[in-house]
């Protein structure tokens, strides 16, 4: 397939980063997102949330035999234990003591809270349940959409995500719930949190929504790859992917030498590690010339270094025209949405939305009539595979796949290779 290059002023990533969002505070212990007092219970609360083993819904179970701990569960006797008071609580949080006086499993980590802390704790729990149905009413669902993108794609937005919805729901419902598309952001976050989920918000943007508690379904732009799926899934490889992706395509041309320039170092040295770990000839970024010059984000070829073959990524395609000279390999990490968006002659952020609403919408069926938040992001490991995503395969992104173009002039070439079938 060839492209030509003026398609590519439509490829530009959306850059919309906005300021950084509190984390909600009615679920800060629960999901370790506040920083209590004692500093040996904030590194418990950071390393063994509550919710890594009971949870997010605090049903239990996703952790050996870990029970359930929401206050509705706790608050009532079990078989084998009274009812749970404040009192009984910080025994059993602090000192690892159950309501009946046995000793908790040891795997459970005896929180160095204080009384308040706890306190807290206990309110949390109790609020689990309702945090769990926002979003959910008697005949709809709502779900958000980021402010942002809607006024910089406009009505096109909403209409892609309905296309995908209507793909996979009859008349756009789910056991008798209609979806209702609700602008959320940065400068107005209380509608966030009455959401069921939030579609393509940019990647930078995830961290603030998800600390929250807000599940977030198909960011624009690449996670870091260690996410917890529990709370978000992408549609597109992580920024984990790609680097190994390049590690492997550069092994594979039997590279003798390269140079890497990135925007942020880090990333640098973790292709570099990569790279020699896959068993490759070792970098040469001191040299004046190369065979190949990697370029990872918006990274530039400095001045006086040649190179014969040069590797870019997509998006800096959009905002720079690449060097005359050197063979220029594009580095697609969403080949199925960038190739789409030419074919069909629109933002790729659109196909993302699409895409995103259809998948949203294979969520609600899946997530059954008694729908939470937990249940909505659970059921993307019951999907299968859907197109080209697969879930059981990729939890977190549904993909890996990485493909590599050969720059011809302005247009694009032949495909050289993909990093996975």
């Amino acid at each position: 397939m060839r492209l030509r290059g003026a398609a590519l002023l439509v490829l530009i990533c959306l850059s919309l980063a906005g300021p950084a969002d509190r984390a909600g505070a009615e679920t800060a212990y629960f999901l370790g997102a506040t920083a209590p007092e004692d500093p040996i219970a904030r590194r418990q609360l950071d390393r063994f949330p509550c919710h890594s083993c009971h949870g997010r819904d605090g049903r239990g179970g996703t952790e050996g035999d870990a029970p359930a701990i929401n206050w509705a569960s706790l608050a009532v006797a079990g078989r084998d234990r009274p009812a749970y008071d404040a009192e009984t609580f910080f025994r059993a949080v602090s000192e690892g003591i159950a309501a009946s006086g046995r000793e908790l499993s040891r795997l459970m980590p005896r929180y160095r809270l204080s009384r308040a802390e706890a306190a807290a704790l206990q309110a949390e729990l109790a609020a689990l349940e309702e945090r769990e149905r926002r979003g959910v009413l008697p005949r709809r669902v709502v779900l958000g959409v980021p402010q942002e993108l809607a006024e910089e794609l406009g009505p096109g937005l909403l209409a892609a995500i309905r296309r995908g919805l209507s793909a996979s729901l009859a008349g756009e419902a789910a056991y008798g719930r209609t979806v209702e598309l609700r602008r959320v952001g940065p400068a107005a976050p209380d509608p966030a949190e009455d959401v069921l989920a939030v579609i393509a918000p940019p990647a930078d943007q995830v961290d603030a929504l998800t600390a929250r508690g807000i599940p977030v379904i198909a960011p624009i732009g690449q996670l870091a790859g260690d996410e917890d799926r529990t709370i978000v899934r992408a549609i597109t490889p992580s920024r984990r992917h790609v680097l190994q992706a390049i590690a492997r395509q550069l092994l594979a041309t039997g590279s003798q030498g390269h140079a890497i320039f990135a925007d942020r170092p880090e990333e640098a040295r973790e292709l570099a590690d990569l790279i020699r770990l896959s068993g490759g000839v070792a970098g040469r970024d001191a040299a004046r010339s190369v065979p190949d010059a990697i370029l990872l984000g918006h990274g530039t070829l400095p001045p006086g270094i040649t190179a014969e073959r040069l590797w870019v990524e997509w998006p800096s395609l959009a905002v720079r025209p690449p060097p005359s000279g050197p063979e220029i390999i594009v580095v697609l990490d969403a080949p199925g949405l960038v190739l789409g968006a030419v074919e069909r002659n629109i933002h790729p952020a659109l196909l993302l939305a699409e895409r995103a609403g259809q998948l949203a919408g294979e969520a609600l069926k899946l997530a059954g009539r008694d729908l939470t938040r937990t249940r909505f992001m659970a059921a993307f490991d019951a999907m299968g595979r859907i197109a080209d995503l697969d879930y059981g395969r990729e939890p977190l992104t549904g993909t890996s796949n990485v493909v590599f173009h050969r720059l011809k002039g302005r247009a694009w070439g032949d495909q050289v290779a993909g990093a996975t079938p």
